[in-house]
């Protein structure tokens, strides 16, 4: 959708320009974390976590640790599904009578490209890209309700407020279950990795209204451009649950689900959030998406993790107390999981390793009254498990 892009780009200028304490090119001086002299074999850890670290730094977030930290580290590339597979994904999730035409694009000398064609023009484009880490399936009812507005973020497969605009995950006389079950089978179709328990979120009417107005308010002379003077107004009939899994290494550990720019400038590019969502209304499946799609190819050997909680906390406070911070940060949630290093970008190959993954925003004013804020994200904070380094991201 073209309102979309011009949302999530007017933010992530916001977020780019808000950043705290950066240089040019967004990125923040590199901290080390101190570090365990033994290999610690668990972690205790609240399942969420309110803490002032100082006058401008505030954790209040979801603490995402594994009970057992088997962690190893991984060689891995960008998964590859084949035209056979493409096709009957695609044909579990579009209506028999849609008339689909499928296309396998080998124009271009490095990608192929996959896509299903039913000759309307109302409806959105649908493709895969093979040798990539995206693939997409999405139905006309998606994109013409606009559910990508409120519920999606830049290069993200959710955006990472995503529990604090939709709270709920179960909407009234309405069970998720056969929505996960929807997702799941085409996710299984696929070979995608997932992990064995979905996160739902309902989208209920309020909180569709309410998000939408808040965008309204950002960024309404960038949406009226699309949707007219007044912003939409959201019915009943529009609810829906987004299913979202994360995307797992072979040991079961979640891979990162934020979307970064490496600092190394030999490195140029994102790397995407790895992930998979399913938005489900009362009709059936109304898009499906997967982000970060990798094949592990080889297990490099185990790795011990050597950086507790508190010891992150502790660098995260160092680390923006030596930053200038005009707004508020708040930290909205810490885990630990897998983060892809590219290693070849010819090759598109990747090296997993276990990192803890922090997540921050900026709480920024949006005018109309001195209470009234949003929180813009900030790049993830990511620090080493192993050695307690920051690896450095540029945006």
């Amino acid at each position: 959708m073209k309102a979309t892009k011009k949302l999530t780009a007017l933010l992530l200028a916001a977020s780019c320009l808000l950043a705290p304490g950066c240089f040019p090119d967004g990125s923040s001086a590199p901290t080390t974390a101190a570090t365990n002299s033994e290999a610690l074999t668990a972690i205790s850890s609240p399942s969420r976590l309110q803490q002032d670290l100082g006058e401008n730094l505030t954790v209040d977030a979801d603490i995402d640790v594994p009970e057992t930290l088997d962690f190893h580290r991984y060689a891995a590339r960008e998964m590859n599904i084949d035209f056979d597979t493409f096709t009957q994904a695609a044909k579990l999730i579009y209506p028999a009578d849609a008339h689909i035409t499928f296309v396998e694009d080998t124009a271009s000398e490095d990608r192929t490209h996959y896509q299903a064609d039913t000759g309307n023009e109302d409806w959105f484009a649908y493709f895969h890209t093979s040798e990539s880490d995206y693939c997409s399936f999405s139905l006309p009812r998606f994109s013409s309700q606009y559910y990508s507005l409120v519920t999606s973020s830049y290069g993200e497969t959710v955006r990472q407020d995503m529990r604090r605009v939709f709270p709920n995950n179960r909407l009234d006389g309405w069970d998720p279950q056969e929505a996960i079950r929807l997702v799941k089978e085409k996710l299984d179709v696929l070979g995608v990795p997932i992990a064995s328990t979905p996160e739902v979120f309902a989208l209920d009417v309020d909180s569709l209204q309410k998000e939408w107005v808040a965008n309204w308010k950002i960024a309404g002379d960038k949406l009226s451009e699309e949707y007219g003077e007044e912003p939409v107004t959201w019915t009943k009939e529009d609810e829906a649950y987004v299913i979202y899994y994360r995307l797992v290494a072979p040991d079961g550990h979640p891979i990162n689900r934020c979307t970064y720019i490496p600092g190394n400038e030999e490195q140029l590019g994102a790397i995407t959030s790895c992930a998979a969502r399913g938005t489900v209304d009362k009709e059936g499946l109304l898009e499906l998406s997967v982000n970060g799609m990798l094949e592990v190819t080889e297990e490099l050997g185990p790795q011990e993790i050597k950086v507790d909680l508190d010891q992150v906390l502790e660098q995260i406070q160092q680390k923006y107390e030596a930053m200038i911070t005009t707004n508020p940060v708040v930290v909205t949630r810490i885990g630990l999981e897998y983060l892809p290093q590219l290693t070849d970008a010819q090759q598109r190959t990747y090296e997993l390793i276990p990192v803890w993954v922090v997540e921050t925003h900026e709480r920024k004013y949006t005018g109309g009254g001195e209470a009234e804020t949003s929180l813009v994200p900030l790049p993830p904070v990511l620090i080493d498990a192993a050695t307690g380094q920051e690896i450095m991201v540029a945006g």
